[in-house]
C-alpha cells in the first residue's frame, strides 16, 4: 500500500510538471473575438475601411471577401484573414449629438485596427506572437459642414490578450497616447499611440518576452 502511495505521488509529478514546463497550445479554447463582435455591431451603419500595409485599398475581390466574413459574423476567420495578409481595418462609427448648447455637432468615434506578428528567442524555444491592437478616439464635427470640434482623448487595446502559443497574457506597456491634432482644414483628425508589447511566457520560469515598439497611426474624418 504505501509503495502505491509513492507511485501515485510519482505520477502526479510528473503530470504537474508536463502542465507547468510544456507549452499549451494557443488554438484550444484561446481564440476570442468579443472585441470584434462589438466593433462590427450593426455593420451596415458604420464606415468600414479595409487597406493594405502601404495604406492602399485592398481589391475589390478582398473587401468583398472581409465584408462577407463581417456579414456572416465569422470572426476568427476574419482575425486570421486581417492577420496573414497585414490587412487594417478602419471603422467610423456615428452617435448621439452632442449637449443642447452645441446641437449641431454630432460625435464619431474612430476606430482602427492594426495587426502584428512578431517573433522571440527564450532558452532555446522561438515563440511567435500575432495580435491586433485597437486606437479609438471620439471627435464632435458640425453636421452642416463636417469641421471637427471637440477632440477626445485617444486610447489602445488589445483585441486579445493571448496572442501565441507557448504565451500567457500579452500586455502593453510604455503606452503613449499624445492629445489627437486638427488638420489644417478642420476636416480630419490625426490621430497616434505608441506603446511596447509584452508577453508572459506560460512554463517555468515565467520569463517576460518584449516583442517590440509599435507606433499606430490614423486619420479619422467624419
Amino acid at each position: 500500500m504505501r509503495k502505491n502511495f509513492f507511485l501515485k505521488l510519482i505520477i502526479t509529478s510528473v503530470l504537474f510538471s508536463m502542465c507547468v514546463l510544456l507549452p499549451r497550445n494557443y488554438s484550444f479554447a484561446k481564440e476570442n473575438t468579443s472585441n470584434l463582435d462589438s466593433l462590427f455591431l450593426n455593420s451596415e451603419k458604420k464606415r468600414i475601411l479595409f487597406s493594405t500595409a502601404d495604406g492602399s485599398k485592398v481589391s475589390i475581390l478582398e473587401e468583398n471577401n472581409l465584408k462577407q466574413l463581417v456579414a456572416e459574423k465569422k470572426f476568427i476567420e476574419l482575425k486570421k484573414e486581417i492577420i496573414e495578409k497585414n490587412i487594417t481595418i478602419e471603422i467610423i462609427e456615428h452617435g448621439l449629438s452632442e449637449p443642447e448648447s452645441k446641437k449641431s455637432y454630432n460625435i464619431a468615434t474612430f476606430h482602427k485596427l492594426y495587426p502584428h506578428t512578431s517573433s522571440r528567442y527564450s532558452k532555446g524555444h522561438k515563440y511567435t506572437a500575432k495580435w491586433i491592437a485597437i486606437m479609438e478616439c471620439k471627435f464632435s464635427y458640425n453636421s452642416n459642414n463636417y469641421t471637427i470640434g471637440t477632440i477626445y482623448d485617444t486610447s489602445i487595446r488589445l483585441q486579445d490578450y493571448f496572442v501565441g502559443a507557448g504565451l500567457d497574457f500579452a500586455n502593453l506597456s510604455n503606452v503613449h497616447t499624445p492629445k489627437a491634432t486638427k488638420s489644417a482644414d478642420g476636416l480630419s483628425v490625426n490621430i497616434k499611440a505608441t506603446y511596447d508589447l509584452e508577453a508572459q511566457v506560460e512554463s517555468f520560469p515565467f520569463e517576460i518576452l518584449d516583442f517590440g515598439t509599435y507606433t499606430e497611426k490614423g486619420v479619422g474624418k467624419a
